[in-house]
């Protein structure tokens, strides 16, 4: 310090008194005179502890006082209440999320609002609290919580305000449909118009020399009357497919709506239809024939939307008159088995139920199941035939081709799914043999002559329904293994086990009364 008093001194003497007094600083602490701005600072951080970080290890005690004030003050501002917390025991306890021991490697800490022990990976969220550990947005601090407890705040699983919007939609809907409604009846009353009278021009000249050239011209003036066209001016590209007209693009009105249309082959927005194609189209419209409609040449040049929207309702109407290809007459009788199958299986649920009331078999549970397997054995059946007379059709074209392998697709998932239910049953009626087989064990002996004339005419009758159903099982068999469905196969073949069962049981209990 006195080397650097020196100096100015020795430039004091030099001729510039005013020099050091001009750079002298006081210090606004303790008013300590430094020659420059870097002495006062490393003054101030020196004396006074301004300095943010000590030079040295050794903080200086008037710094640490300041900051232990400022800790002191800063707690005392916000104190949670802890009353509600868990106390922790290092033995016993556990994380109240995952159930894990609590220790030094998985943590442990207290959930500031339900005070619940949590680890340290379950106990993550933060959300604002009171002093009294309650929500607060607004003035709380963030405090630490646990899932739970982030998710039960108000408003954290709310999807926000919302307004019911279904009347409005009914509405809207209602009043757009009854737009469309509007237009498509507006459009007929033109079409008809238009029509009847060409067809009225057409019979007023029909015969006549000049006809050739009135009947355009009058023609021309009526569809001016129809509805009113759009200014050509108003127009720069297609109402429809927003191509520009040009040299090679021209303008064209639809003599139905008035809106300008292009005549592009490639988009077929607008095309020149002859009067008698439209009239006999028009089958379902009021319209007077005056004349032979095969007679007129006139053709109008109408846009495809207009087309669209006045035909389209008439050709659906005629297409669900006419009759049904034989892929969908298939598929409707296939639709009607499968419903007899599916219902069939839904009543087998309470067949194992009544069999396990008593040990005894019934016999009347046991003709029933019996008559129910006959049911399913013939839908069965009836729905294979259909599948392979379906897979024997040429379809068409490529959307009847992709219907029927779809159908063929369906079909055979449908019998892989429902066979099933058919060995359960065949299995019961196999648990049942002292009922279910009558000619071994009632009947042993073949020579059976106390059998009525009535008693035989059953017993056929049953033996000719049992070979039937013997003949479509091997088929169905035979179409199983040869498309690798051994699943299916193997529960056909339970089936035909229990057939032959029957049909040697009625065999022996016939003896000479039965077929030859």
């Amino acid at each position: 310090m006195d080397v650097a008093h020196q100096n100015p001194a020795s430039n004091n003497s030099s001729g510039a008194p005013g020099l050091t007094r001009s750079k002298e600083l006081a210090c606004p602490v303790c008013n300590e005179k430094t020659i420059d701005l870097l002495q006062l600072n490393s003054h101030l951080d020196r004396a006074h502890g301004f300095a943010e970080e000590p030079a040295s290890n050794e903080m200086p005690q008037e710094n640490t006082k300041r900051k232990n004030t400022s800790l002191a003050a800063k707690s005392s501002k916000f104190a949670l209440n802890r009353s509600h917390w868990v106390e922790p025991d290092p033995d016993y306890s556990r994380c109240h999320k995952c159930y894990t021991r609590l220790n030094r490697s998985t943590g442990h800490i207290n959930c500031r609002k339900c005070g619940e022990l949590f680890c340290i990976r379950h106990c993550q969220n933060v959300i604002k609290l009171n002093a009294n550990a309650k929500y607060d947005p607004i003035t709380g601090k963030w405090c630490r919580c646990c899932q739970q407890c982030a998710h039960d705040k108000p408003g954290c699983r709310d999807f926000g305000s919302f307004r019911n919007r279904t009347t409005e939609f009914h509405r809207l809907r209602n009043s757009r449909t009854e737009d469309r409604q509007l237009q498509l009846l507006q459009l007929e009353n033109r079409f008809v118009r238009l029509m009847n009278g060409i067809l009225r021009i057409n019979a007023r000249h029909q015969g006549l020399m000049l006809a050739s050239f009135r009947i355009p011209m009058e023609v021309a003036q009526l569809e001016r009357t129809v509805v009113p066209w759009t200014p050509d001016n108003f127009a720069t590209a297609c109402n429809l497919c927003k191509k520009h007209f040009g040299l090679t693009l021209r303008k064209h009105h639809c003599r139905l709506c008035g809106k300008i249309v292009c005549d592009s082959a490639e988009t077929g927005c607008s095309n020149n239809i002859p009067v008698t194609n439209l009239v006999n189209a028009a089958f379902n419209l009021p319209i007077t024939k005056l004349a032979d409609a095969s007679d007129i040449e006139t053709s109008i040049r109408v846009c495809s939307s207009c087309v669209q929207s006045l035909f389209k309702k008439g050709k659906f109407e005629k297409e669900m008159a006419m009759p049904l290809s034989m892929l969908f007459q298939l598929y409707e009788r296939m639709s009607s088995i499968s419903s007899v199958i599916i219902s069939a299986v839904a009543n087998l649920g309470e067949a194992p139920v009544n069999g396990a009331r008593s040990n005894a078999p019934d016999v009347s549970e046991v003709v029933e199941l019996t008559k129910k397997r006959r049911k399913m054995v013939d839908s069965f059946s009836t729905y294979d035939r259909l599948t392979k007379q379906l897979l024997k059709l040429n379809p068409r074209n490529a959307s009847e081709s992709r219907i029927q392998t779809a159908i063929i697709t369906r079909a055979s998932s449908f019998i892989q799914e429902n066979m099933l239910p058919l060995g359960h049953l065949t299995a019961k009626l196999t648990s049942q043999s002292p009922s279910s087989r009558p000619s071994q064990e009632s009947f042993p002996d073949s020579d059976n002559k106390n059998l009525s004339i009535k008693e035989i005419k059953d017993y056929r009758t049953q033996l000719m329904v049992i070979k039937e159903q013997r003949f479509l099982v091997e088929d169905m068999i035979a179409t199983a293994t040869k498309h690798r469905k051994f699943d299916e196969a193997s529960v056909l073949n339970k089936n035909l086990e229990e057939l032959d069962l029957q049909l040697n049981g009625l065999t022996n209990l016939l003896g000479g009364e039965g077929f030859a």
